[in-house]
């Protein structure tokens, strides 16, 4: 009888031992469930603490990049108030001195052929003899800074006494010439002076002027031996 009631008990004995192993799963279940939430609700905070110190830091960068835009914007408008005014002084420039005269080139010529080629008036091979003076031509470099038709002339002095040849012109040196100019620089020959035999010329120092439309823009001396 008593081996009977043994043997009866034990699939109850089991039954419990069954019991807490499956307690003890579920208790570790539940630890690595609540562990899992735990590293989910971390992640969470720290990817809401990213979002919070982005959104802060874009807000910062368009707070810095509104007051360089604005900052740039001003200067552009200075810029653009400097642009305005030097373009001003520019015109007024143009307006009152439409061409510049920046050198003049001499040279000696007969019957159209060049005795002495053009020389800048400024250059130290200038030291031509008079007496070897047949026809003296200027060549002019003009800066044009507004296209147009302009009266371009010259005046020689010799003592302060203009040279000229009275039928044509008492009160420029050669024929005044009438020239089609762009805008831009470039070289221009103007009407010769003197005589086919020679001896217009004296020695000592001479003066020359350049004239567009009756304003004389550059004067500047040369020496004939």
């Amino acid at each position: 009888m008593k081996e009977k009631e043994i043997v009866a008990h034990l699939p109850a004995s089991q039954s419990n031992k069954l019991g807490r192993w499956l307690y003890a799963l579920l208790a570790v279940v539940i630890i690595c469930l609540l562990g899992l939430l735990a590293l989910y609700s971390e992640s969470l905070h720290k990817i809401r603490t990213l979002e919070e110190d982005l959104y802060i830091d874009c807000k910062n960068q368009e707070g810095r990049y509104k007051t360089q835009i604005e900052e740039s914007s001003k200067k552009l408008d200075k810029l653009q108030y400097e642009y305005d005014k030097l373009k001003g002084k520019y015109n007024d420039i143009v307006a009152s001195f439409p061409i510049e005269v920046t050198d003049i080139k001499l040279g000696n010529y007969l019957d159209g052929r060049p005795l002495i080629d053009y020389t800048s008036i400024k250059s130290d091979w200038l030291n031509w003899n008079a007496g070897s003076i047949y026809y003296l031509r200027p060549k002019i470099k003009i800066k044009v800074r507004k296209a147009g038709t302009y009266t371009v002339a010259y005046k020689i002095y010799k003592h302060q006494s203009l040279e000229y040849n009275y039928p044509y012109t008492s009160e420029f040196t050669g024929s005044p010439d009438k020239l089609e100019l762009s805008e831009g620089e470039g070289e221009y020959t103007l009407h010769g002076w003197g005589r086919s035999s020679g001896g217009t010329y004296s020695p000592g120092q001479h003066y020359i002027e350049i004239w567009v439309d009756s304003k004389c823009l550059l004067r500047d001396t040369f020496k004939l031996l």
